[in-house]
Parts: C-alpha cells; structure tokens; sequence
C-alpha cells in the first residue's frame, strides 16, 4: 500500500505517480500494490496533536485500496472521509489552504480602509466574532507566510489554467496577501520619518521571525518576517530575535541576532512580526526605557493594549489598522 501525502497538482497521481511506479516495479496497481492519496492537513506546531485528531481524507482507485487506508489510519485517528477519487483527495488539500488565504486576504484588504476611517480594526474584528457563530473573521496581518499557503494557492491556479478556467479571485487574493510586507514597510518609512530618523541609519529590532508564533514554530520558510527583512537594501543595523530559531539562523539572514534586552537598547524601531504568545508576558514599559528616544513600536499583531504602548514616553505606536 502507497499512501501519498504531499500536496500536488490534481491529476498527477493518476497521470504521473502512477504510471511511473508501475514502470519502475512492473507491477499493477488494484492487483500488485495499493495506491491512495490521503493529504496531511496538519497545522505546524500541534501536527502529532492534530493527527490524531483531524479527520483522515482518503481518495483511491478502488474500495481495497480505501479499506487498506482506512484501516492504517484507524489505528491512530478517530475518523476517516472518503472521497471516491485521487482526484477529489488532491483538490482537497489545495481547497483548504486556498481557502485559509482566502480569509485572510478578506480582512488585510480593508487595512487601508480601516486606517481612513480612523477605526482600530482587529478590536473591532474581535467584537463582532464575539458570541456569532456564524462569523470567524481572521485579525489583519502582515501578509500570509509559511510553506504551504503561500505555494498552495498557485498550484490551484495551475490546475484551473489547464482547463481554461481564469480564476480572478484566486489570482487577487495571493496578491493581496503577497503586498502585505511590502505595506508594512511604508508604514514603518512614515514613523521613522515622523521622528525625524533615517531608516537607513536606525537601528531597528525584529521580534518574531518564524512564519507564525502560534503554535509557535521554527520554520522561516516563506515568513513574511523575512520577506519584509529582504526589503531593507541596508540590513547592518539591523537586529533580530525569536523564541524558536536559533542565533546561527539569524546570521543566515544577514542580521545580528540579539537577545530582548540587547535589540531593545538604544534601537530606534522595535517591531512584533509574529503572534507568540510569550510576548504578552513582556514588560514592555521597562523594556522601552532603553531606546533611542523618539522611538517607534511597530505591533503588527496588537498583542498590546494601543493605549498602553502610547503612554509609554518618547514613543511612537505603530500597528495595522489601530485608529
């Protein structure tokens, strides 16, 4: 039995995987080997937690095929789906993530909007999510990272251009989600500015470089924190820290790693790109006392109280969409 998990372009089992394995073996498939696609829909972070959880999706050429599946994936899950066909199990996977980018281009486009009309947004997100069930409106971020919503939705794309289909949405929403580093930068040009600085002569501290902070995780694979660093033509006063990855990482990308207290000191622009959940633990009122005052405080989270950030003296708060 061939259990495939990766995500690909639909049709590729049959029209590619397939055929290919038979050539290799000489054997056939539904006679001498099983073959089904089962996509892995795991979140990083809580992937052995939530395989044992998430129901399996399971598409094969025949029934054995699905019995043998069903039965290896009992062992450890609660719950199977059969989907009938390889090809309905491969759109699954690239329909889930596609639409996570989905949702979350549907609140970063109304950032600029937001900001106009002078409303703190993911405030205004969490009151109305509040008690509804209907509603889970994601908070704005600084775009859309990590190695799978950022490749997926192109794939889905690839197959719909190769039946004619010109998917306009699919096609708005990545960029959409791919500008946000790009936007985040302006902003962060406009504080420094404001506090009569050069960005290319202040010192600027990034907290959170993994793609996500919660759950929390390691991988910078397509992070919007690197592709927000990767704007900077001038990267030498440049300062990094995360939970998860390690300072040897953090040199790979052309920055100094530091810990919270030496990126804090005397930085110019301090600025919260992911979610970990350990940053609401920070005192950031101490912390602050050591910068270069005037000084910016970019969270693009609100992982702090905005009224709290601007009490703090010699400060400038920054963040998406806060009034």
């Amino acid at each position: 039995l061939i259990i495939y998990r990766s995500t690909i372009p639909v049709g590729c089992s049959r029209k590619i995987l397939i055929p290919k394995i038979e050539k290799i073996t000489k054997l056939k498939c539904g006679k001498d080997f099983y073959f089904s696609f089962a996509p892995e829909r795991t979140a990083e972070g809580v992937a052995l937690k939530e395989l044992k959880e998430n129901p399996q999706i399971i598409g094969t050429l025949d029934d054995i095929s699905y019995k043998k599946t069903s039965n290896f994936f009992n062992k450890f899950t609660n719950s199977t789906v059969n989907v009938e066909t390889i090809e309905a199990a491969e759109f699954s996977k690239l329909l889930d993530n596609s639409f996570r980018d989905h949702m979350f281009a549907f609140s970063n486009q109304f950032i600029e909007y937001a900001e106009k009309i002078n409303i703190n947004f993911p405030k205004l997100i969490d009151k109305i999510n509040h008690g509804y069930k209907r509603n889970n409106i994601p908070k704005p971020s600084p775009g859309v990272g990590g190695p799978c919503l950022t490749k997926d939705p192109f794939i889905l794309n690839y197959c719909l251009k190769e039946t004619g289909i010109k998917n306009t949405l699919q096609t708005r929403v990545r960029e959409i989600n791919m500008n946000g580093p790009k936007n985040l930068l302006k902003r962060i040009k406009l504080l420094i500015k404001k506090n009569n600085k050069n960005i290319d002569t202040a010192k600027i501290f990034l907290i959170g470089l993994a793609f996500k902070g919660n759950p929390e995780t390691s991988d910078l694979r397509d992070s919007t924190s690197i592709q927000f660093l990767e704007s900077f033509k001038n990267k030498k006063n440049i300062y990094g820290f995360d939970y998860r990855v390690t300072s040897e990482e953090i040199k790979k990308l052309g920055i100094k790693p530091a810990s919270l207290i030496q990126g804090f000191k005397n930085s110019d622009v301090v600025i919260f790109l992911n979610n970990h959940k350990s940053y609401s633990d920070l005192n950031i009122s101490k912390l602050s006392k050591s910068m270069k005052k005037p000084a910016v405080i970019f969270d693009c989270w609100q992982v702090f109280e905005p009224s709290e950030i601007k009490k703090l003296e010699g400060i400038l708060y920054g963040g998406l969409a806060v009034g």
